[in-house]
């Protein structure tokens, strides 16, 4: 494990594509605070090596356990990276990376793209939104009065749809959702739910749900998005991989010139038996990605992010040794970190991508000159 390790802290620390940059998750090791301000100064450092200034950030990832200290990390961002922040992910889970407490990656566009919109309120103490040309980052919505899984769930879909129509977007311009609920029994009746919120949304965006152990407040639901406003859209599928679940999200999603790829697992063989051990979980999940990508046109040198997650550390062994395995050459940045469940108890890993792809271009009009 040790060498794989090493091999991961190797890889590339940015990549870049259209003019943004993304980073990949930071770690550290020593006190909580030592860690928070190392982390930071790793990813401001790499940011700015790619061209991607500190007040240019649409949005940081935050993997973070201890949500009391939440506001702290907030601070020391502001302090060593630029007063204002971006949107934030929260994560508040694991970090898969020894006595590590934080891990953080952020992603924003160059200079080229031009003026960044933010949607902010008083409330909160980051953007809600960011827009940067077509492209939107939100934060994580999570019920402010949680009362209950429906409303909370409702709640956090209401502020998405809010938040990204502030900043000129709709509804049906999100290309990539993120939830993370803390009862992971009521995923089913979650996508009841979701299902009717994106209902009218002819191509629904991919999705990624995972378990966590707790949100702040008390709240059981947390949502955040990714839209592309006016983006030439196409659900994208792998021939004679249905499982029979109706699932109310895209497996991937094309929008324009990247394909943003669901959380996918390697649970159900083609027998519709279930796997159970995570390292042939672990291959057919990879294999999943990789025919996803292939069937949009894209392959593994084509991802920009991967994100891995896993529920176990022995999990995270498996997912290492074959990620090393498959991607011999950085295709892109990396994240791993550890949740309390996925979708199904059984489910060991999951994997989702975004990955670029050949630009779209119309066809020639037809008929005679």
């Amino acid at each position: 494990m040790l060498r794989d390790y090493i091999k991961i802290e190797a890889l590339a620390s940015t990549t870049t594509h259209a003019d943004w940059v993304y980073t990949r998750s930071f770690t550290a090791h020593g006190t909580f605070e030592q860690q928070v301000r190392r982390v930071f100064t790793e990813l401001r450092e790499a940011a700015a090596s790619a061209g991607l200034a500190p007040n240019r950030y649409a949005r940081c990832e935050i993997v973070l356990k201890d949500l009391s200290r939440f506001d702290d990390v907030l601070q020391i961002f502001r302090e060593l990276v630029h007063e204002e922040l971006p949107t934030i992910r929260l994560v508040p889970e694991r970090v898969m990376h020894g006595d590590a407490v934080i891990a953080a990656a952020a992603c924003g566009p160059n200079e080229r793209v031009g003026e960044l919109e933010r949607h902010t309120t008083p409330e909160a103490p980051y953007p809600l939104a960011v827009r940067a040309g077509r492209t939107v980052y939100t934060s994580s919505f999570w019920a402010p009065d949680p009362a209950g899984f429906d409303h909370d769930s409702r709640s956090a879909l209401e502020q998405l749809f809010e938040a990204v129509r502030a900043v000129g977007a709709e509804p049906g311009d999100l290309v990539k959702n993120f939830v993370v609920l803390t009862d992971m029994d009521a995923f089913e009746h979650f996508n009841a739910i979701y299902g009717a919120a994106v209902s009218d949304i002819a191509i629904r965006p991919a999705r990624t749900s995972h378990g966590v152990s707790a949100l702040p407040g008390g709240a059981s639901v947390a949502i955040d998005g990714i839209a592309i406003v006016g983006a030439e859209r196409e659900a994208v599928d792998v021939p004679g991989s249905d499982t029979g679940l109706d699932l109310p999200f895209s497996a991937a999603l094309r929008a324009d010139d990247l394909l943003f790829v669901s959380g996918q697992v390697g649970v159900f063989a083609p027998d519709g038996s279930y796997r159970l051990n995570v390292g042939p979980q672990a291959t057919t999940m990879f294999e999943l990605v990789e025919a996803l990508a292939a069937a949009a046109g894209s392959r593994v040198e084509d991802y920009v992010t991967a994100t891995g997650v896993v529920t176990n550390p022995t999990a995270w062994d498996v997912f290492l040794a074959e990620y090393v395995h498959r991607m011999p050459r950085q295709p892109g940045v990396l994240s791993v970190y550890e949740v309390s469940r996925l979708s199904f108890p059984a489910i060991l890993t999951e994997m989702d991508v975004i990955a670029r792809l050949a630009p779209v271009t119309s066809a020639p009009p037809s008929g005679k000159a």
